[in-house]
Parts: C-alpha cells; sequence; structure tokens
C-alpha cells in the first residue's frame, strides 16, 4: 500500500459502505526487503473486468452509492495527484499520445479527438475539492455471485475533480444503466458530466491501449467506455 493509502484509507472507510482493503500490518524497509510492506484484509471477489458487465446494470446503483460516500470535502493537509483530479487540459497532450497509438483499433479518432477538446473546454470544477478513489475502473472492483462488494487499489488515492471517479461508471456499466447511475449520485451539472465524458475518453483510449499491449481484457472495457461516452455526448 503507499503511504497515502496507510494514512488516509482508514478514515475514508468508515464512511463507505463496500469493502476496502485496510491495512492489518505495516513495516519499514530491512534486512532482505528493502521496500515499506504491508498486509491488508482479505477481499474474496472476481474483478470487474473478468465479468460480463456488459450486460449486467444491477451494480449501478452501488457503484454511485460508494462514489456519494467518498466523495466528500477534504481537509486542507489531504494529497493531490498531477494525474487524477485535475483539469482535462493538464492530460491533452497524454491523450493525443495515446489516441495516435490506437488508431486503427477504435473507429472515429477524429470524433474522439473533437469531443475531447468540447470536454476540455467545460467549466472546471469550482467546488472545494473531494477525495477521490483516483482509479477507479472495473479491475478495481470486485464482485461475488454477481454483486458489487468491494473496492481495491487506493493508490492514487487524492483530493480533486469528481468527474475523474465518475468516469468509472461509464467504464463499468452497459449504457441503458447510465442514467440509473446519474440518478442514484443525485446531482450532476453539466459542466461535470461533460467533463466526466472527457475523462471517459481519457481512459477509455488508455484502456484499449493497454488491451491490445498486455492485459485482453481492458480492451472491452475500453470499448465500451469509448461507446459510452460518444452516445452520452450525442444524447446531452
Amino acid at each position: 500500500m503507499t503511504k497515502n493509502e496507510l494514512c488516509w484509507l482508514p478514515v475514508i472507510a468508515r464512511h463507505v459502505s463496500l469493502r476496502t482493503p485496510l491495512p492489518l500490518l505495516t513495516g519499514a524497509p530491512g534486512d532482505g526487503y528493502p521496500w515499506p510492506w504491508s498486509i491488508t484484509s482479505w477481499i474474496h471477489g472476481v474483478s470487474g473486468d473478468e465479468i460480463d458487465l456488459d450486460t449486467n446494470g444491477s451494480s449501478a446503483r452501488g457503484l454511485a452509492t460508494f462514489l456519494g460516500e467518498i466523495h466528500v470535502e477534504t481537509p486542507s493537509d489531504a494529497p493531490s495527484n498531477p494525474f487524477r483530479g485535475v483539469a482535462l487540459s493538464a492530460r491533452s497532450d497524454t491523450f493525443k499520445v495515446r489516441l495516435t497509438r490506437v488508431q486503427g483499433i477504435v473507429d472515429g479518432a477524429e470524433s474522439l479527438l473533437e469531443l475531447w477538446e468540447d470536454c476540455v473546454a467545460a467549466a472546471a470544477w469550482s467546488s472545494t475539492p473531494r477525495w477521490l478513489h483516483g482509479d477507479f475502473h472495473p479491475a478495481n472492483t470486485l464482485y461475488r455471485n454477481g454483486e458489487l462488494v468491494g473496492v481495491i487499489d487506493f493508490g492514487d488515492l487524492c483530493a480533486g475533480d469528481p468527474a475523474t471517479d465518475l468516469a468509472g461508471g461509464m467504464m463499468s456499466l452497459p449504457f441503458r444503466a447510465l442514467d440509473d447511475f446519474f440518478g442514484a449520485y443525485r446531482f450532476v451539472d453539466s459542466a461535470t458530466l461533460q467533463r466526466t465524458i472527457g475523462w471517459a475518453v481519457l481512459f477509455g483510449v488508455f484502456m484499449v491501449s493497454l488491451g491490445v499491449e498486455s492485459r485482453p481484457t481492458y480492451l472491452r472495457v475500453g470499448q465500451r467506455t469509448l461507446t459510452n461516452a460518444t452516445q452520452l455526448a450525442k444524447s446531452l
């Protein structure tokens, strides 16, 4: 676990309804193992990228409820992250590089670039920073017998714009379940929704790239995410 997880996750976990991997024992670098280490609680389940989420919208409310629970105002000493919760414009160079890598794998690269630019132009998050999971994609959610039971890997835990995490719903759910997801989250203004679509486009391109290069299950996640993002943008 990272330093941020060890410090902050036990505090945040008190207020969430899903299970999280809480630290049980920690240790400092020493002879034979020169890194910090930890033992955490075990959560039995299957990661969301390994099940058929395309036909299962039943976790929409559970995902939204978890995000609503974690997205509370942060204390002044909460950690920041240069890659999560920041303005979309800060990720433009990375997005364009990744997009060139998946041309020929995804359809409509030019349309995705136009959609990205529209999302970058949306009004920035102007309220106080909120706690973010920071890496809220299907492989970091756990299911047991088809039911959402836990969220893992809080290594990118930070303060920032909740749109970053909301994109995780678009990565995890079929399009027909997005109304339930955003409805259960309760309040998403038009600018936040636009930024959420932008983060989804960014993460979708990442996932397609990773799916081709190293983890095949990510390819389907990325394709689902990009489809959701383009369809939601057209419906606005």
